[in-house]
Protein backbone atom coordinates (compact mmCIF):
# COMPACT_ATOMS: atom_id res chain seq x y z
CA UNK A 1 0.00 0.00 0.00
CA UNK A 2 1.23 3.32 -0.62
CA UNK A 3 0.00 6.63 1.15
CA UNK A 4 -2.12 9.18 -0.37
CA UNK A 5 0.30 12.16 0.10
CA UNK A 6 -0.77 15.36 1.55
CA UNK A 7 -4.19 13.79 2.89
CA UNK A 8 -2.89 12.73 6.15
CA UNK A 9 -3.77 14.74 9.21
CA UNK A 10 -2.65 14.50 12.82
CA UNK A 11 -4.89 13.04 15.36
CA UNK A 12 -4.48 14.20 19.06
CA UNK A 13 -4.44 12.40 21.78
CA UNK A 14 -7.45 11.23 22.91
CA UNK A 15 -9.65 12.94 20.73
CA UNK A 16 -12.35 11.81 18.21
CA UNK A 17 -12.68 11.89 14.31
CA UNK A 18 -14.84 11.78 11.46
CA UNK A 19 -13.65 11.53 8.43
CA UNK A 20 -14.79 11.99 4.70
CA UNK A 21 -12.76 11.13 1.81
CA UNK A 22 -13.68 11.61 -1.78
CA UNK A 23 -10.86 10.20 -4.24
CA UNK A 24 -10.39 10.10 -7.81
CA UNK A 25 -8.72 7.51 -9.23
CA UNK A 26 -7.59 5.40 -12.35
CA UNK A 27 -6.42 2.31 -13.37
CA UNK A 28 -4.31 1.05 -16.52
CA UNK A 29 -6.45 -1.78 -17.49
CA UNK A 30 -10.16 -2.74 -17.39
CA UNK A 31 -9.00 -5.52 -15.22
CA UNK A 32 -7.27 -3.98 -12.58
CA UNK A 33 -9.52 -2.39 -9.72
CA UNK A 34 -8.02 -0.23 -6.56
CA UNK A 35 -7.46 -0.95 -2.85
CA UNK A 36 -7.73 1.60 0.00
CA UNK A 37 -6.81 1.29 3.73
CA UNK A 38 -6.02 3.64 6.59
CA UNK A 39 -2.64 3.35 7.76
CA UNK A 40 -1.78 1.17 10.46
CA UNK A 41 -0.22 3.92 12.76
CA UNK A 42 0.83 1.65 15.91
CA UNK A 43 -1.25 4.19 18.22
CA UNK A 44 -3.65 3.27 20.75
CA UNK A 45 -6.99 3.22 19.14
CA UNK A 46 -10.09 2.74 21.00
CA UNK A 47 -12.04 2.44 18.33
CA UNK A 48 -12.12 2.16 14.45
CA UNK A 49 -14.11 2.08 11.60
CA UNK A 50 -13.83 3.43 8.20
CA UNK A 51 -15.93 2.55 5.03
CA UNK A 52 -15.59 2.76 1.23
CA UNK A 53 -17.62 2.77 -1.82
CA UNK A 54 -15.88 2.74 -5.00
CA UNK A 55 -17.20 3.49 -7.96
CA UNK A 56 -16.55 1.29 -11.02
CA UNK A 57 -18.78 2.73 -13.89
CA UNK A 58 -20.95 5.44 -15.31
CA UNK A 59 -24.13 3.78 -14.40
CA UNK A 60 -22.76 4.37 -10.43
CA UNK A 61 -22.26 0.64 -9.73
CA UNK A 62 -20.72 0.56 -6.29
CA UNK A 63 -18.49 -1.78 -4.42
CA UNK A 64 -19.03 -1.76 -0.57
CA UNK A 65 -16.75 -2.55 2.58
CA UNK A 66 -16.07 -1.61 5.78
CA UNK A 67 -12.89 -2.49 7.91
CA UNK A 68 -13.15 -2.29 11.76
CA UNK A 69 -8.78 -2.23 12.20
CA UNK A 70 -6.26 -0.08 10.66
CA UNK A 71 -4.46 -1.49 7.45
CA UNK A 72 -7.35 -3.25 6.52
CA UNK A 73 -7.96 -3.03 2.47
CA UNK A 74 -11.12 -2.96 1.09
CA UNK A 75 -11.01 -3.64 -2.59
CA UNK A 76 -13.09 -3.25 -5.92
CA UNK A 77 -12.09 -5.51 -8.94
CA UNK A 78 -12.09 -4.06 -12.48
CA UNK A 79 -13.20 -0.72 -14.06
CA UNK A 80 -15.14 -0.29 -17.29
CA UNK A 81 -12.29 1.74 -19.20
CA UNK A 82 -8.58 1.75 -18.55
CA UNK A 83 -7.03 5.42 -17.38
CA UNK A 84 -10.89 7.04 -16.88
CA UNK A 85 -11.80 9.03 -14.25
CA UNK A 86 -13.81 6.98 -11.21
CA UNK A 87 -14.44 8.20 -7.60
CA UNK A 88 -14.45 6.26 -4.51
CA UNK A 89 -15.45 8.07 -1.16
CA UNK A 90 -13.63 6.61 2.75
CA UNK A 91 -15.71 7.99 5.87
CA UNK A 92 -15.40 6.53 9.45
CA UNK A 93 -14.87 7.70 12.64
CA UNK A 94 -11.96 7.27 14.66
CA UNK A 95 -11.50 7.07 18.80
CA UNK A 96 -8.02 7.76 19.40
CA UNK A 97 -6.24 6.46 22.67
CA UNK A 98 -3.88 7.72 24.27
CA UNK A 99 -0.74 9.07 21.84
CA UNK A 100 -0.87 11.75 18.99
CA UNK A 101 -0.37 9.84 15.64
CA UNK A 102 -0.62 11.03 12.05
CA UNK A 103 -3.41 8.75 10.39
CA UNK A 104 -3.28 8.90 6.45
CA UNK A 105 -5.09 7.31 3.57
CA UNK A 106 -3.78 4.62 1.28
CA UNK A 107 -4.18 2.63 -1.91
CA UNK A 108 -2.54 0.10 -4.27
CA UNK A 109 -3.66 -1.65 -7.57
CA UNK A 110 -5.98 -4.81 -6.86
CA UNK A 111 -3.40 -6.40 -8.79
CA UNK A 112 -0.03 -6.88 -8.82
CA UNK A 113 2.76 -5.12 -11.50
CA UNK A 114 -1.12 -2.92 -12.70
CA UNK A 115 -0.94 0.88 -12.52
CA UNK A 116 -3.65 2.51 -10.19
CA UNK A 117 -3.40 6.44 -9.30
CA UNK A 118 -5.06 9.10 -7.16
CA UNK A 119 -5.66 11.78 -9.30
CA UNK A 120 -5.86 15.66 -8.59
CA UNK A 121 -8.79 16.70 -6.78
CA UNK A 122 -8.97 14.39 -4.46
CA UNK A 123 -9.51 15.30 -0.53
CA UNK A 124 -10.31 14.64 3.05
CA UNK A 125 -12.90 16.39 5.05
CA UNK A 126 -11.90 15.74 9.08
CA UNK A 127 -13.50 17.60 12.11
CA UNK A 128 -13.07 16.65 15.73
CA UNK A 129 -16.85 14.90 17.10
Amino acid sequence: MANITGLEWNAAANTNYMFDCSLLYQSNLTTNGISFAMEDWGGTVTWFEVGSEIHTVAAATVNSATANTTGTKMTSTAVTAANTKYRASLNGIIINGASAVTITPQFSAEIAGSNSSIMRGSHCDVKVI
